[in-house]
């Protein structure tokens, strides 16, 4: 987080996606950490937080290799799939969401 932190302070001295890259990874510890204390508090166990961290980071990769792709870092080939699969898995899990949402609230009638 403090390395996060600091590259944005520093900007100038990183590219972009370094910067958003770190952000973005943070907001997922942080999503994770979040997860962790509500279990250590004893608070029904949720799906949902791990379906959200996995969107999160799923999208990191789609932004990452976009900006790679635009700037000239990233074969082309190989970023085309690593975005089709990087896509695929977003909704996948927003389709995941979706479903067990559903079936909590069933249970819940």
């Amino acid at each position: 987080m403090l390395e996060g932190i600091t590259d944005f302070m520093y900007y100038t001295e990183h590219s972009i996606s370094h910067i958003i890259s770190d952000l973005m990874f943070v907001l997922i510890i942080m999503e994770l950490f979040r997860q962790v204390m509500r279990q250590i508090n004893k608070h029904s166990f949720s799906l949902n937080p791990f379906i959200y961290i996995g969107v999160i980071a799923s999208i990191r990769g789609i932004l990452l290799t976009q900006m790679k792709l635009g700037m000239g870092e990233e074969d082309w080939q190989a970023g085309v799939i690593q975005l089709t699969v990087h896509a695929f898995i977003v909704l996948l899990l927003v389709g995941s969401l979706f479903f067990y949402s559903k079936v909590r609230a069933r249970e819940g009638e």
